[in-house]
């Protein structure tokens, strides 16, 4: 009896897990990183919630069962203990998503300080360059590449080779008439990241002059939708999203950055 209320609490978090997947963010919206970035995070949460559980659920729908159990006969009805977890997510959510946690799992926290501690000096200098937030170019690096889960070739911010160039093939999409569509494209190479950091900077000043001097990481992105830097009709959004996100409001208190290097 045990061993059935064990399997339908493992059903419960299915259930929960399942829900949080399909109201992620879509992965081929999010860039190169977006699936390393999704999995790492249900990974994260799914460690969470399993090494967190309280056995009393476990012992009240055992006891529940018991209850509800004649020999050779289990009824189907959902023991109240289940059925109790169940109804505790809003409305709706036994098909779609769960509750959001307060604050984004540890290990994704750690990963993204990483990153963020990586190519901060980097991207301070280039933002200082190109007269845009800091965090807009942190944020745009962290929606390429899932705060550093993929970034084939040590590119940030997804630049497609040109001829020439040292490149890398990795699977994405670009938007034609609203849809997306996957495709392979071949993705510069640089050697290091401070490089491809020091490149894009080049890159931004002579193909995207728009961008230099905003004031806003809605401004600089916006500069850049508009310029053509991306396909993806939500880019602004989504950058926008990530720069006001509880993991960048983590990272920069981590890496002790100054609300200062923040423009809205």
């Amino acid at each position: 009896m045990a061993a059935e209320a064990e399997k339908l609490v493992a059903l419960l978090w299915q259930q929960v897990l399942s829900g949080l997947s399909k109201t992620a963010m879509p992965s081929q919206d999010m860039g190169t990183g977006a699936s390393a970035y999704t999995s790492m995070a249900l990974q994260a949460v799914s460690e969470k919630l399993f090494g967190n559980s309280d056995p009393s659920l476990v012992n009240s729908i055992e006891a529940d069962l018991k209850a509800n159990t004649s020999p050779g006969i289990v009824k189907t009805a959902v023991p109240p203990a289940a059925l109790a977890v169940l109804q505790s997510l809003p409305s709706g959510a036994q098909a779609s998503a769960p509750p959001v946690p307060a604050a984004p799992p540890s290990g994704i926290i750690s990963r993204a300080v990483s990153f963020a501690r990586k190519v901060w000096p980097a991207i301070e200098t280039a933002a200082q360059a190109i007269g845009a937030p800091p965090v807009a170019l942190l944020a745009q690096s962290a929606l390429e590449t899932g705060w550093g889960a993929s970034a084939p070739g040590n590119n940030l911010f997804g630049v497609k080779a040109i001829a020439g160039q040292s490149a890398t093939t990795a699977a994405t999409s670009e938007y034609v008439d609203g849809v997306a569509t996957p495709v392979l494209a071949q993705f510069a190479a640089y050697p290091s990241m401070s490089s491809a950091v020091e490149q894009f900077t080049s890159l931004i000043k002579q193909n995207f002059s728009s961008a230099v001097g905003t004031t806003s990481v809605e401004g600089y992105a916006s500069a850049l939708a508009t310029s053509g830097y991306a396909t993806d009709p939500a880019y602004v959004s989504k950058i926008v999203g990530v720069a006001q996100s509880a993991i960048m409001q983590a990272v920069m208190g981590q890496l002790g950055i100054s609300s200062s290097a923040e423009t809205n």
